[in-house]
């Protein structure tokens, strides 16, 4: 199943885990195919799963009290899907698929009994989580000190492969612009490479 070898992959990069951990997940995944546009999370709900994207792109987001919807950032393989780091806790995000996606899916209950039965475990949960905060502490700072165009730039460095996938008023949404302001951007990028 090339999915779970994506999976293995993805786990082994941050921690060599043992055979049976591995077994234990390869025994217990589902695959499920998604289409364009499905809420995969709901904010403010419990998961019953721990999820792994292995094809697609997804956008974690939230609603403000206005109802304008901001993105907190664009996933695509390999990426776990959390609507919350704790995953005993609800969501604190939506997730959406943006094109159509294949997911790897887990029991909740597994990933608890496997931090209990396979120590090595909580080793690759810290690894993960700091990687989380890593990602989250640098998209802040950037918020803090780059323009919109630097953090325009920077977004399509970071999110190359997939970005001409992505529609612009997500873009716009990500950076934290409107799309008038994303398209005058465009316009001062295009005009200096002349």
């Amino acid at each position: 199943m090339q999915q779970y070898v994506k999976l293995t992959e993805y786990l082994n990069s941050f921690i060599s885990l043992p055979n049976a951990y591995m077994d234990d997940l390869q025994r217990h995944l589902t695959v499920k195919q998604i289409a364009k546009g499905v809420t995969y999370f709901d904010k403010n709900t419990y998961s019953k799963k721990l999820s792994f994207l292995a094809d697609g792109i997804m956008r974690i987001y939230d609603i403000d009290a206005s109802g304008n919807e901001w993105n907190k950032v664009f996933l695509s393989p390999p990426s776990l899907l959390l609507g919350n780091p704790n995953i005993e806790a609800k969501s604190t995000h939506f997730i959406e698929t943006l094109t159509a996606c294949e997911v790897i899916e887990f029991p909740i209950g597994l990933i608890k009994d496997s931090l209990i039965k396979y120590p090595k475990t909580r080793e690759l949960q810290t690894k993960i989580l700091l990687h989380l905060f890593e990602k989250k502490s640098k998209r802040e700072y950037d918020f803090l000190t780059l323009t919109a165009k630097d953090r325009y730039l920077k977004c399509l460095k970071e999110y190359n492969s997939i970005i001409h996938e992505i529609p612009q008023f997500h873009i716009a949404s990500y950076l934290g612009i409107t799309t008038t302001q994303l398209s005058r951007i465009n316009v001062s990028i295009r005009n200096q490479q002349m």
